[in-house]
């Protein structure tokens, strides 16, 4: 069974899930639901749910020890620009700076498995940063209306 709370504070919303698999639909619905109602389309909405999709199932396969009951938390506000969603958790802490480049080059059964991950985010998102300090790992990712990347 999935945990799960949902909460409202202001215009921020927030989620707070199991960090396990079956996890996935609810995060999913819950950004997809408030991405509707700040306007976003389709495309904004797709790009948004697989940057959150890649960085979930990160932090389920790799930040905690299995048997280990983690949660992932994830809170969205809305912005002038478009919205900041903050996804944090109490996992192994994670270096973005140690992830490998992706072969982009090389045919599709000559690269290595996985590693893909960071590298739509960083792709699919206006701003990511990724900090962790005291056991508490934070990615914050940006989306803004229009197209352009914003600074």
């Amino acid at each position: 069974m999935v945990e799960m709370e949902e909460t409202l504070h202001g215009d921020c919303h927030n989620l707070t899930v199991s960090a396990v698999a079956e996890s996935i639909p609810a995060i999913l619905k819950f950004t997809k639901n408030i991405l509707i109602t700040m306007g976003f389309d389709k495309h904004g909405i797709f790009d948004v749910q697989t940057a959150v999709d890649e960085a979930c199932i990160n932090i389920i396969n790799h930040g905690y020890e299995k048997g280990q009951n983690g949660t992932i938390d994830i809170k969205v506000k809305k912005t002038e620009a478009g919205f900041v969603i903050v996804i944090q958790s109490r996992g192994k802490p994670f270096s973005p700076e140690s992830v490998v480049q992706p072969d982009l080059t090389s045919s599709v059964s000559e690269r290595r498995v996985g590693g893909l991950g960071v590298y739509f985010i960083n792709q699919l998102m206006d701003k990511v940063s990724y900090e962790c300090e005291d056991g508490l790992n934070t990615l914050t990712m940006r989306k803004y209306r229009n197209s352009d990347k914003l600074q």
